[in-house]
């Protein structure tokens, strides 16, 4: 079948999962040109992923979605894992929002789904395609070629500066591209049943840590519930599918509960990595790229970081502000991040599935002996299991040097702007590059030739506290997080930390930053 005459579009995503439509949100915002192609015939409508963090709920913010999905959203939630006798032998209880949002909760991913679909159909510049499956991917040193079966049953074919691959754990874009994707397969299968109408009320993330049967449930807003139960051997899924054996499962925790089912569905959990996140002109991202179980909850989180590093990164190089070597850092910057939530999980659900009665009883008493440790509690619960949001060190835009908080994600404190208005942090400093100055004006104190990068960069000034501040932290927090005196910030568009220094327009602070980027030809001296 011969195709059309190709089209040509700076960006395409392949798959219009959460990732992909998050990553088409921050280009489209950005007036970069991107298709989205996506096989089904609209965005999925039942629940798969549960759990955000709020790296998550802050890029949802960045979107201008939060207060669209913020009904979808069970805020806050403790998590609790309990032994055989269900005592609790571990808790997280965060009541910290370092980063502006709420730490860990639930949602409902139609809702957020749905909410990205409109934003990004309401948006010029995103072409979001239902029933468009890819064929095949072509490249050279100038483009990539897209072929797909559009919704007709035509072929068509679109010629892109990059493509990105964001269409799931059996990536059809990663195996085009040849790329391995290597890891582990649990022996272990779960069944997992999503409830509405639940009479379990317990506002509480539960993991039952029983031998017997390891569970765990997870409250979500609107009346729905999550329950997952461990297959025992001997068990087949037909048999756990069953509905009377699922309300007998579910009655243990919560008697004569008569919940509607909304799925029930058994699964087998991976923890896999691609070979490499980028091969040419095409990129991996989200659940392509990688995927983890379930047990840390952070497989949709950790596409959406992926969405936020790439987005800027694609726009600088498309706008030929940025070298295309720019594109490695975002593997660079993130593939070890993703192995280390992936290695919280296994061991999270190491501990959620002990294979017999000794070990779950050695577990809980190691894990209670080191909770007596003075202070252990509290840096649990201010997420001291999660790996930090951290940039490696030597990446381009990033830690050249380490200092203080060089390479670390921004806090985003409330901001008491001028007239007594409340703002966060993040919609001051908008969406592109910003220069924070904290007790000192972040331009005037810059040299000359940094000066110059910064309009090249189209940063942002803005300054918080001191004489002429835009605004004043209303919990001094960023001064405590910096340390004494004054500091300028580089803060990227993903709101990390580029470059930390003092003011002291004599000295030039960033020249690290020139090799990744091809500004200088033009307003760059």
């Amino acid at each position: 079948m011969e195709c059309a005459t190709p089209e040509s579009r700076p960006i395409v995503i392949i798959g219009g999962g959460p990732v992909g439509l998050m990553l088409a949100a921050l280009l489209g915002r950005r007036g970069v040109a991107t298709v989205v192609l996506e096989k089904r015939a609209s965005h999925y409508t039942v629940p798969r992923a549960i759990s955000y963090d709020a790296e998550t709920l802050r890029l949802f913010d960045t979107v201008g979605l939060y207060e669209r999905i913020k009904p979808a959203l069970m805020l806050d939630l403790p998590v609790r894992y309990y032994d055989a006798h269900r005592h609790c032998f571990l808790k997280m209880s965060r009541t910290d929002r370092p980063y502006g949002h709420s730490p860990i909760g639930s949602f409902y991913q139609p809702d957020l789904e749905a909410a990205l679909v409109e934003a990004v159909s309401s948006l010029g510049s995103v072409d979001l395609r239902f029933g468009c499956e890819m064929t095949s991917i072509d490249q050279n040193k100038a483009s990539a070629s897209v072929s797909f079966i559009n919704a007709d049953g035509k072929e068509e074919r679109i010629e892109a500066s990059y493509v990105v691959g964001c269409d799931g754990g059996s990536s059809p874009t990663r195996a085009q591209l040849g790329i391995g994707f290597g890891g582990y397969t649990f022996d272990e299968k779960w069944l997992v049943v999503d409830t509405i109408g639940s009479s379990y009320e317990k506002r509480l993330i539960e993991i039952f840590c029983d031998p017997a049967r390891p569970a765990l449930t997870v409250p979500m807003a609107n009346g729905r519930r999550r329950w997952e139960f461990l297959l025992m051997p001997g068990e087949t899924t037909a048999e756990l599918e069953d509905e009377p054996h699922i309300r007998r499962l579910i009655g243990h925790y919560a008697p004569g509960d008569q919940s509607q089912f909304e799925r029930a569905l058994v699964y087998t959990f991976h923890a896999r990595l691609a070979d490499t996140y980028r091969k040419g002109r095409v990129l991996l991202a989200g659940d392509s790229a990688h995927v983890m179980p379930p047990f840390a909850g952070q497989g949709l989180n950790s596409g959406m970081r992926d969405a936020a590093n790439l987005a800027w990164k694609l726009e600088l190089v498309w706008r030929g502000d940025g070298k295309a070597a720019l594109l490695d850092s975002y593997e660079q910057e993130r593939r070890e991040h993703v192995r280390a939530m992936t290695e919280l999980a296994m061991k999270l659900g190491h501990w959620m599935m002990p294979t017999n009665a000794l070990r779950a009883k050695l577990t809980s008493l190691v894990i209670r002996a080191s909770n007596l440790i003075p202070g252990r509690q509290g840096q649990i619960d201010q997420g001291a299991l999660v790996p930090p949001a951290l940039l490696p060190k030597g990446s381009p835009l990033g830690p050249i040097k380490r200092r203080r908080r060089t390479g670390h994600l921004l806090l985003q404190p409330d901001i008491v702007l001028k007239d007594g208005q409340l703002s966060n942090l993040d919609a001051l400093l908008g969406n592109g590059f910003a220069l924070l100055g904290l007790g000192a004006h972040p331009f005037a104190n810059l040299h000359p030739s940094d000066q110059s990068m910064a309009r090249a960069l189209q940063a942002k000034s803005v300054q918080i506290g001191g004489d002429e501040a835009d605004g004043e932290d209303s919990s001094n927090s960023l001064a405590k997080w910096l340390g004494k005196g004054p500091r300028i910030l580089l803060v990227r568009p993903d709101k990390y930390v580029a470059v930390e220094f003092p003011p002291n327009a004599r000295v030039q602070n960033l020249a690290s930053i020139v090799g990744a980027l091809a500004l200088q030809g033009r307003t760059y001296s």
